[in-house]
């Protein structure tokens, strides 16, 4: 567990990577209780745990919270800074992004739609920098497929689109389409610009009318 503590206060890790590290490469299993069976630790649960001072050495009684007598996980400075980090998740997660390819995709291996997230990777000595994340939308974690990044599925994609190849008798067809649809396109803005042209002319005609009557006195 300490472990799962030390990759979520990198900051460059969602709750999500750090779940899924921790059941899938580390093994981690929650302790069984009379009324369920010990298994995976879910994201819910992972947030409640990573929230919860106990693991900085305090309990809570009836709502008052006290220093506790058990060995703390970690420090009061590392919790209050991984308390920080989540909340900028939480503030992540509300933004609003709009991710190119979601609702497009659904996964290969389970059916569900792929979903995007915006992640934080913190390196020497790059820095800090931001990348889109692809991924299957299971929330239970039952789906064995890893994600992708957005650079790397773009050129998939790519790769996927040049292999389609069209007939060359439908090409020529759709290209005397787009050909006709332009010259309409064309004689219509010209038509356009010809009728904006003409009501120019003939209210600097009214306007000089005007002036000259005011000129004269007449009006």
């Amino acid at each position: 567990m300490r472990k799962g503590f030390e990759l979520l206060l990198t900051g460059s890790y969602t709750i999500r990577h750090v779940v899924d590290t921790m059941n899938h490469q580390w093994g981690f299993r929650t302790r069984p209780t009379p009324s369920r069976p010990g298994g995976p630790l879910s994201n819910a649960a992972a947030y409640d745990i990573f929230s919860n001072a106990f693991y900085a050495g305090f309990t809570t009684h009836n709502g008052v919270q006290r220093k506790g007598n058990h060995d703390p996980m970690i420090s009061i400075a590392e919790f209050n800074r991984l308390q920080a980090v989540l909340q900028s998740r939480s503030h992540s997660r509300r933004g609003k992004h709009g991710f190119t390819y979601t609702g497009m995709m659904h996964c290969g291996y389970c059916g569900l739609q792929v979903t995007a997230e915006q992640c934080v990777k913190t390196s020497m000595p790059q820095g800090t920098t931001r990348y889109v994340y692809y991924h299957c939308s299971d929330a239970y974690l039952r789906c064995s497929k890893k994600g992708i990044g957005e650079q790397r599925l773009e050129s998939e994609i790519l790769k996927n689109l040049q292999r389609i190849t069209v007939d060359s008798e439908l090409a020529e067809i759709a290209r005397e389409t787009i050909g006709r649809w332009q010259g309409q396109a064309g004689e219509r803005t010209e038509d356009l610009l010809d009728h904006q042209e003409r009501a120019l002319r003939d209210a600097e005609s009214q306007r000089r009318s005007l002036l000259d009557m005011m000129l004269k006195h007449l009006i």
